[in-house]
């Protein structure tokens, strides 16, 4: 009796949670793929996942942490089908706008003699990557056929080359002159920002004090490219004022650190992160309703998430429920024109490996009730399944989606799809 009372209450549980089973993802209808090289990528392979865009017009392909090598082989395949077959005119990535604007403009400017210059204003790994699996050359030809427009909407990542290139334009100017007289030592404080301009490794401590400085001189140049009617330059200068105030708010959050550049904890973490996807929401928004056809957007899937209420535990390990991400901002204003897709694995590695060295991890054991484990039981070595589909659109299970973490979600409330992959490979961007 005890036995049929526990089997009653076990099924009670997990008929009211809508667990997902076996059976739920045998009645949908999953695609499998055979492989993912992009360069040998045949669109009937992918039609399903490129073909969302028909009914959506913005295609998010989120990989659950920088370093996923196969899943950014994977985005490269899709994109390849997006591209080839029309479907979207830009492409978004997590790479600062000033960075995407310049390379956009070598090579518009010196067409397939630009491809190699504008390498050095590549600063993420993604597009490193793509420079290393021959993606970059495909795209770069197409941009200069005039065929795709490449964007950015990060924060972090500008290049030291063009901070250098933007500040040594303005201190000829005779306002800027004049500042610099008035105000010698805070215009010399500021200077310095941009003469050792790093990126986030700028400086491990920027407080208000700095922050101020740089501020009073930005709004001193971008009011003479007001005057100048020079709003391309105002733009730029506005985002180098953007990630300075990150720079000054992840410092207030590493301040108790006994390494003040080193982050401690999950919850720091989201901090962290907070400003960052607020103005990289801004960011997309500013540069996507200026022109609101189809569009592509690779990101990690932290920022992509769009409702972090519904994912168990991640207030008590990782987030704040007062923090939003990057995806629910602009969900709430583009939510029913977005799909996304999360790169998920079963087993392999993930991690860089570049020129200096090798920093690689384990892919995380899946756990039993996991849609990792589920889907690898199909044998398939990579498969897309729609999480909008009516049998398992309301299951609840587990996936490590975000931070490493198998987390517990409806997660059709957060990601649109999944794309499976059985084995993970590392990002490989050595010559």
């Amino acid at each position: 009796m005890t036995r049929i009372i526990g089997v009653f209450v076990i099924c009670f549980i997990q008929c009211s949670l809508n667990i997902l089973s076996a059976q739920d993802l045998r009645a949908v209808n999953i695609s499998k793929l055979p492989d993912i090289d992009w360069a040998k990528a045949d669109y009937n392979n992918v039609t399903r996942i490129a073909g969302l865009l028909d009914n959506f017009d913005i295609l998010i392909l989120a990989e659950s942490d920088h370093g996923h090598g196969s899943s950014m082989d994977a985005q490269c395949m899709i994109l390849r089908a997006l591209i080839d077959s029309g479907k979207i005119s830009t492409l978004y990535v997590e790479s600062s706008w000033i960075n995407c604007d310049r390379i956009m403009s070598v090579l518009r400017q010196k067409g397939e003699a630009g491809i190699l210059e504008s390498i050095k204003y590549m600063r993420t790994y993604e597009l490193k990557y793509w420079v290393a699996n021959g993606f970059w050359h495909y795209l770069a030809k197409k941009i200069i056929d005039g065929r795709l427009a490449l964007s950015g909407f990060d924060i972090d990542g500008i290049s030291p080359i063009i901070v250098h290139d933007l500040f040594n334009e303005v201190v000829e100017f005779p306002e800027v002159k004049k500042y610099s007289a008035i105000h010698e030592k805070e215009f010399g404080d500021a200077k310095w920002y941009f003469d050792h301009f790093e990126g986030w490794n700028l400086s491990s401590v920027f407080y208000r004090e700095s922050f101020t400085k740089v501020q009073s001189l930005i709004n001193v140049i971008t009011k003479v490219y007001e005057v100048r009617g020079d709003l391309h330059r105002v733009s730029q200068w506005k985002l180098v004022l953007d990630f300075f105030y990150w720079l000054y708010r992840r410092s207030l959050v590493l301040a108790n650190n006994t390494y003040s550049n080193q982050i401690n904890s999950d919850k720091q973490l989201s901090a962290f992160h907070a400003v960052r996807d607020s103005l990289m929401a801004q960011v997309f928004l500013q540069n996507y309703n200026k022109n609101t056809r189809k569009v592509a957007c690779s990101m990690s899937s932290y920022h992509a998430i769009r409702n972090t209420s519904v994912i168990d535990g991640l207030d008590k390990c990782c987030k704040d429920d007062s923090i939003h991400t990057m995806g629910e901002i602009i969900g709430r204003t583009l939510g029913g024109r977005m799909y996304s897709v999360c790169f998920i694995s079963y087993s392999g590695q993930y991690g860089v490996i570049d020129y200096v060295d090798k920093r690689t991890k384990k892919i995380k054991k899946p756990l039993l009730n996991s849609i990792e484990n589920k889907l690898r039981k199909f044998g398939y070595p990579f498969c897309f399944v729609n999480l909008r589909d009516q049998n398992i659109s309301d299951s609840v299970f587990f996936m490590n989606a975000i931070f490493d973490r198998y987390l517990r979600s409806k997660w059709s409330e957060n990601f649109s799809g999944v794309f499976f992959i059985n084995k993970m490979e590392p990002l490989v961007i050595q010559k």
